[in-house]
């Protein structure tokens, strides 16, 4: 074991070419390729990419790989945390418009459920779309007992065009989404939580009317009695 640990191997500087030795069991290291910190260092600057810091416009360093994974954009962390002065040329500038009555598209980060925009400022995420609002029409009064909303007319998430948008409550909100057949209530055996039939229930029907007792129609059916009798006076089941 001391002979390989005192055995050396020669290499050559890739910086500076000069030749020089390392130990064994260095041999490996990538540090082995540079006979001295400097020349590591300089080989480091060598490989940089000059670019200009998106905030301040000015040139700095940075590495390929930092710039192929969607960084490097500012020049330092105060740059990155620091908005712009003015709000609205940071949204604007997230903003695609269309000609016409076309929706105004929101390029910048979106939600992966349902693809409404979000617009970060200042150490704040909003929706794009109730900022957007928010700058043409004031700010929008809080409710502490309903929830206000901003809706779409056009039904397209990414929109921000302040006459694509209208304020209202959940419930604005749900009878909107039923009027345009985009939410349409479950009934019957589509309620997941069913246990029974629209074919069962026309049959417990029938045979009330032909004059077996509800207990046996709760026994054969699996019911309670009350549950048997919301069925019968058309509590539950109204659509058949």
């Amino acid at each position: 074991m001391s002979e390989v640990k005192s055995s050396r191997v020669d290499r050559v500087c890739k910086t500076c070419s000069k030749q020089f030795s390392v130990p064994m069991y260095h041999f490996k290291k990538s540090c082995c390729d540079f006979c001295s910190r400097k020349c590591l260092h300089e080989h480091m600057r060598s490989l940089s990419i000059y670019v200009t810091c998106q905030r301040c416009g000015k040139s700095f360093a940075t590495e390929k790989n930092i710039l192929d994974k969607g960084k490097g954009k500012f020049c330092s962390k105060k740059c990155l945390i620091t908005p712009p002065t003015d709000i609205k040329t940071a949204f604007w500038s997230q903003v695609v418009k269309h000609d016409g009555d076309g929706c105004w598209e929101w390029t910048g980060n979106k939600s992966r459920s349902f693809g409404y925009g979000s617009f970060a400022y200042a150490g704040t995420t909003k929706a794009a779309h109730r900022v957007s609002w928010e700058m043409h029409n004031g700010p929008i009064q809080v409710n502490s007992e309903i929830r206000i909303l901003v809706c779409h007319k056009c039904d397209n998430p990414p929109c921000v065009r302040p006459d694509h948008l209208f304020l209202g409550t959940d419930a604005d909100n749900n009878k909107d989404n039923m009027l345009k057949g985009r939410c349409r209530p479950r009934v019957g055996s589509s309620q997941w939580k069913t246990r029974h039939t629209e074919a069962e229930v026309i049959e417990m029907r029938r045979l009330f009317s032909e004059g077996v007792s509800k207990r046996s129609i709760a026994d054969r059916f699996g019911l309670t009695m009350s549950h048997l009798g919301f069925i019968l006076r058309r509590k539950t089941w109204k659509h058949i």
